[in-house]
């Protein structure tokens, strides 16, 4: 299969999103060499890094030992995507009036904290905006959203809002642990604003003390001035990133539909490990991981940004701390289980060339068949 002949190409797709610590020398020899960058093009916008490389290669001054046309297209999505933070920035303000008076707690998850307060502008953007609130208050958030113009269902692009059906609406808070988004009309580059309320860490609805618990820490942060909002405290927000990776990782959903693994998310967790990490936080992780009872999700999420990002073991304390909640029976970390039926699917190839494959689902075979419902 084609993918697992572009080693190089892969390895140049990896080191242009470490955007914290890249090596410019190590960039230096990867383009010195005959690879097919109409490859490594499609695959930074296929898993939606193209702005990082970009502002990778033009702060280490290697722009110009690429091609013309693939500098100009990083150029073109890195340009867009300042202009797509510069509004996200502006609707989060819109968002944080509507919530103004909620009388429940939440927390603002993935990009909205990730784009505005860790990476630089243009290299990480959103198509929604996620929150996280306890199943008991999903109905209040709901009547919030619906009474400041916000439709429960879905957005067909060009065409228009289409209502969820009430099917639609069970079988996602059964089967995916969030609710149908909420959407309406948008402006310029956002052509409708999406939220999407998670109630859960997971696909199977059982952890509500959890989320109640993450909920009573969480802490303010303002996308802009005059927008103050809440999210996750550090350590939950790593352990959120971590689950909710996990849960799209391992369910037959979310691999079928080739939603389930791509680079940045992996790259979001890495710019926090390095952001906050260090010997004394990597410690209090671990036991908070452990508290959860989440060292499974966890440790799939942190082994495989380890995988991409080596040099994550020269942080002091992580390596301690990813032994430490590692499972004695890591047979999971190929494991694929579709909620429905039970059945739990595998894999054979390693994770960077599994995670490098076009069509995954094509390679997944069935391991144990579960009770059908």
């Amino acid at each position: 299969m084609k993918e697992s002949f572009n080693v190089l190409e892969r390895k140049l797709v990896l080191e242009l999103t470490r955007f914290l610590d890249y090596d410019t020398e190590y960039l230096r020899s990867l383009l010195s060499e005959s690879l097919d960058m109409s490859w490594v093009l499609g695959q930074l916008c296929w898993h939606r890094v193209a702005g990082v490389a970009y502002y990778i290669l033009n702060n280490s001054g290697l722009l110009n030992k690429t091609n013309r046309d693939f500098r100009f297209s990083l150029q073109s999505i890195y340009e867009a995507s300042i202009q797509r933070n510069l509004l996200s920035k502006e609707i989060l303000s819109d968002i944080s009036k509507v919530l103004s008076n909620a009388n429940f707690k939440y927390a603002f998850l993935k990009g909205s904290f990730l784009s505005s307060n860790v990476y630089p502008e243009g290299l990480r953007t959103s198509n929604d905006f996620d929150m996280l609130i306890s199943p008991s208050s999903v109905t209040a958030c709901e009547k919030l959203l619906k009474a400041n113009e916000f439709i429960q269902g879905y957005y067909q692009p060009g065409e228009a809002i289409f209502p969820a059906s009430r099917h639609q609406v069970v079988e996602s808070r059964l089967t995916r642990g969030e609710t149908v988004p909420f959407v309406k009309k948008g402006l310029d580059k956002f052509d409708v604003i999406e939220i999407d309320l998670n109630f859960s860490l997971d696909s199977k609805n059982g952890n509500e003390s959890q989320v109640c618990e993450m909920l009573k820490h969480v802490t303010p942060f303002s996308p802009k001035s005059d927008t103050l909002l809440y999210t996750l405290c550090p350590m939950d927000f790593i352990i959120h990133l971590c689950m909710h990776l996990y849960k799209e990782a391992s369910v037959y959903f979310w691999v079928e539909k080739k939603r389930d693994l791509s680079i940045y998310k992996f790259c979001d967790i890495y710019a926090l490990l390095l952001k906050w990490g260090e010997i004394s936080f990597f410690q209090k992780l671990a036991d908070r991981i452990q508290h959860f009872g989440v060292e499974k999700e966890c440790c799939y999420a942190l082994s495989g940004t380890l995988e991409c990002y080596p040099s994550l073991t020269s942080v002091k304390g992580f390596l301690e701390m990813l032994k430490k909640i590692t499972p004695q029976d890591t047979t999971f970390m190929k494991e694929i289980v579709q909620p429905k039926t039970g059945d739990v699917y595998s894999y054979e190839q390693p994770f960077i060339d599994w995670l490098f494959l076009s069509d995954r689902f094509a390679h997944i075979y069935i391991k144990s068949k579960g009770d059908s419902l």
